[in-house]
């Protein structure tokens, strides 16, 4: 089903998330309590009730979604397909696969932390292996490369390359100031690292005749404030936030395309499009023009927001206790 111009779903609470299905046919909210399955023109198919929600993340190829947070008092990460079954239940740090087929975990019991490896197929989520990683570790980013995933610590402002296998660390990522984000790239084994200072560090991961990883730094660039909010929209392309300004970085040219103020923002997959959040305003603009296409004005301020995956659909939720979905047509 598709729509035209914008339709408002109204939530009993503010509307603090959204993330869509892969196929675009079913969207998700998340208003503080309940955690909601909607279709595109507003019609509510599921609900859950969770007391907590960390994060959302939904599979790159197949229609499921991990949530993190609080469920009947249990914390975790719950795997929920398109149905709105509830499939499985693994860690609540985790990361999807590029091709969608398996998962990766992280769980910290006092001193001992266990990375498991999940493959998901048959609508359920077998545990495969489980490894044990000496080095401490608070998020996960899971790029183009299955084999390693970087484990980021902010405290001691590294992050770490691990092989999956062993939980062996085999090299590891800093930066001068203190580090904001970093995001191994789904399309290359490219690691883009942001801090607070306001530096950008793109470096390409290779490997040796000898299966030894080695890092070369491919970009290098200093910006007014801190960066945060990374992410790869293709093989050359980096949009991010610095000092509450929204940019589009070209890795080959180093060209950068300035959008304008924003603390949250998305892209559609093909790049045509980006969409940009700040205060109660959001504004749609061409990716690689720049030119502003539409602004939307909302009753509160801007929380989250995103593209479907097929690029149809642009979802947002505010503190004014509304989602918007707005239609292909509005772009």
């Amino acid at each position: 089903m598709s729509i035209s111009g914008i339709n408002k779903i109204n939530l009993l609470n503010e509307a603090l998330l959204v993330t869509w299905f892969q196929s675009s046919r079913i969207l998700v909210t998340w208003d503080g309590k309940l955690l909601q399955l909607w279709s595109p023109d507003g019609a509510e198919i599921f609900r859950y009730r969770f007391e907590k929600v960390f994060r959302i993340s939904r599979n790159p190829v197949r229609d499921a979604i991990v949530v993190g947070g609080v469920f009947t008092k249990k914390t975790g990460g719950f795997v929920i397909n398109s149905a709105g079954d509830m499939v499985g239940a693994i860690d609540p740090l985790f990361e999807w696969s590029v091709d969608g087929e398996k998962l990766l975990s992280l769980t910290v019991k006092k001193d001992k932390r266990m990375l498991s490896l999940w493959s998901y197929g048959d609508f359920k989520v077998t545990r495969q292996n489980a490894v044990k990683i000496g080095k401490q570790i608070s998020d996960l980013n899971w790029g183009f490369e299955a084999n390693y995933v970087l484990g980021i610590n902010y405290n001691d402002n590294k992050a770490y390359v691990i092989d999956v296998s062993t939980g062996k660390t085999k090299m590891d990522f800093k930066s001068k100031g203190e580090l904001s984000k970093i995001v191994w790239s789904p399309f290359a084994n490219l690691v883009a690292i942001g801090d607070k200072k306001g530096n950008l560090n793109v470096y390409r991961i290779s490997f040796s005749s000898k299966g030894k990883l080695r890092k070369e730094e491919l970009l290098k660039k200093k910006f007014d404030g801190a960066i945060r909010r990374m992410k790869w929209c293709s093989t050359n392309q980096l949009i991010f936030i610095a000092n509450n300004n929204v940019n589009l970085i070209n890795i080959d040219t180093e060209e950068v395309t300035k959008l304008g103020p924003g603390t949250i923002f998305d892209t559609t997959f093909d790049v045509n499009y980006v969409a940009i959040g700040y205060n109660n305003i959001v504004r749609i603009h061409g990716a690689i023009s720049g030119e502003q296409r539409k602004v939307i004005k909302l009753g509160g301020a801007v929380n989250d927001l995103e593209f479907s995956p097929n690029g149809n659909y642009l979802a947002i939720a505010s503190s004014d206790f509304m989602v918007r979905i707005v239609g292909e047509s509005e772009f």
